[in-house]
């Protein structure tokens, strides 16, 4: 499977944490693309700050790592709360890190 993208040389990607939701079970993170070129999320890590400070590393983030998210779009990654995920709280705050393309 291939992607072929044509845009314009000036657009850029805009990438960033909409929303996080926290139940019992899951945690999901919504992140939105506002800009008017994809973005592939290339050695994406995240820190967690809030009673605990947690970093989550690209092993940590499979299934998120490595995704696109299209221009003027929206993605939802959801994952089991266990692991490093159990310690994570709605209040935290979420810094995402990755390559820019």
């Amino acid at each position: 499977v291939a992607a072929l993208y044509v845009e314009a040389e000036d657009y850029s990607s805009d990438v960033s944490l909409k929303k996080m939701d926290v139940t019992d079970k899951n945690i999901s993170f919504v992140l939105e693309n506002k800009g008017k070129k994809h973005q592939v999320l290339s050695n994406l890590e995240m820190k967690v700050t809030g009673k605990k400070s947690i970093e989550l590393k690209a092993e940590d983030l499979k299934g998120m790592t490595g995704e696109n998210i299209l221009a003027m779009s929206e993605r939802i990654f959801k994952f089991e709360r266990v692991g490093k995920f159990k310690e994570i709280q709605l209040s935290d705050k979420v810094k995402i890190n990755f390559e820019k393309d």
